[in-house]
């Protein structure tokens, strides 16, 4: 592997890494990786997620239109956190414009919008320098970094599965295993990712609020392979079915 060819060790390090997921991707077998699982030493209470289960999200082609418990739903977390920075995060601009379209007008104002190809540096600015501003946008689940007040809240408004009709990468994945087992894990270490764009260090705290009530069964199903510093944080889910 060209990656590390040069190298008799080298070390990968991430906060949203499974063993086997890491093996699938990388072409290394088990036997040639050693694996440390480390836990968080943030405390759970500060970095807690809240599985709401609002309502069932159908996929494909009524994405575009989302239930309205979803809208009310957003609309009474920000009525909430009315004094506070935060966050929603999506996994279609098509749900960005239907909650833009949809929510009240007096809250539809704290809504910053990030579009497709929009500078992300310029709006996260915008966003740091207006009280109670809330980013909006399918492009904020990774590489983003919210600390502090710049988020207190995040909604996940999706469970967040990946597309297979339109990703023609993702739909080979989905298909190269009958039990489609790499794909749902993928699609699970997706949700972690997104859960960790308001909690950036161990002093920092910030509430997750996911909606769709698919995101409660997607857990459930990889409780085994997501990291027991994530299970604990998780409210709302009965592991004990």
């Amino acid at each position: 592997m060209k990656l590390t060819g040069n190298f008799d060790i080298t070390l990968f390090m991430s906060a949203t890494i499974n063993l086997e997921l890491f093996c699938k991707e990388t072409g290394f077998r088990k036997d040639e990786v050693f694996f440390i699982n480390e836990d968080s030493n943030i405390p759970k209470e500060n970095r807690k997620i809240v599985f709401l289960k609002t309502e069932y999200i159908e996929s494909g082609d009524t994405e575009s239109v989302l239930p309205q418990k979803i809208i009310s739903q957003i609309e009474a977390i920000l009525k909430i956190r009315s004094e506070q920075r935060g966050v929603i995060l999506l996994t279609s601009y098509s749900q960005m414009d239907y909650i833009l379209e949809n929510i009240a007008p007096h809250l539809k104002t704290r809504l910053l919008p990030l579009y497709k190809g929009q500078d992300k540096g310029e709006a996260l600015e915008l966003h740091r320098n207006t009280k109670n501003s809330v980013l909006i946008s399918p492009g904020l689940e990774s590489g983003v970094n919210l600390p502090d007040d710049e988020s207190r809240f995040q909604i996940i408004v999706k469970a967040p599965y990946y597309p297979t009709m339109d990703d023609m990468r993702m739909k080979k994945i989905y298909n190269s295993e009958p039990d489609h087992r790499r794909y749902y894990l993928k699609s699970a270490f997706r949700l972690l990712q997104m859960a960790g764009r308001s909690v950036r260090h161990v002093k920092d705290y910030a509430m997750t609020y996911v909606l769709d009530s698919k995101a409660e069964r997607m857990v459930y199903h990889q409780k085994n392979d997501l990291p027991k510093w994530f299970i604990e944080a998780c409210d709302g889910i009965s592991f004990s079915k």
